[in-house]
Order: C-alpha cells, then structure tokens, then sequence
C-alpha cells in the first residue's frame, strides 16, 4: 500500500492536547487504576500510546478565561474510580488493560 501514496510517510499536524489518558496499563502494587489522566504541560504532542483529550470550543474558551478549570478538571477525571474505567474497557490475558475513545467516552463524570 506504501507504494501507491504520495507521500508513503507523512507526520499528522495537530494542536497539542491538554490532557491525556494512558490507554493501556496495568494494575500494580502501588496502584489499582491501571488508566491515569496527565495534564499536559509541556505543550508535547503526543504519540499514539495516549488517548488525546481536546476540549469543546465553549470549554476551550473558559479554559482560556480560568486557566484553574484545567487543573480541577484534570483532577476530576483522576479521581474517577478505578472501577468505572476498567469496567467499560477490556483486560487481555496477563491483566492487561485497555481503554479504546468509545469507551472513555461512556464513563460518567459528574462535575
């Protein structure tokens, strides 16, 4: 297929996200929650190894008017149990958990 594109590579060009979720992860000692949310300060885009959570544009511009709304909502998301996450995403053999932007997507978050 690479031989029919022109270009055959080519890199996506897109805004950073504010935040980002783990998307694969497992449970260890220190931490039932195999899936963590970051809040992503250094401006980085990410790869593909993170869900990318972009705000809607309403929510974008309150982010710009309170920058703190970012921060508690970052901590809001964190504090979902780990039992909601890993209950509407999957576990492959070994305990590994996946979470697909579907199923983020359907965890309730009240706020």
């Amino acid at each position: 297929m690479c031989s029919h594109r022109e270009p055959w590579y080519s890199q996506e060009c897109r805004e950073a996200a504010p935040l980002l979720c783990t998307y694969m992860g497992r449970t260890t000692n220190n931490s039932e929650n195999p899936f963590r949310f970051i809040l992503n300060h250094s401006k980085a885009v990410a790869t593909n190894v993170y869900l990318m959570l972009y705000p809607l544009p309403p929510l974008a511009e309150r982010f710009k008017t309170d920058p703190t709304l970012l921060k508690k909502l970052w901590k809001k998301l964190n504090s979902i149990p780990h039992e909601v996450l890993r209950g509407e995403g999957r576990v492959y053999g070994g305990g590994l958990h996946k979470l697909e932007p579907k199923e983020l997507a359907n965890v309730p978050l009240e706020i």
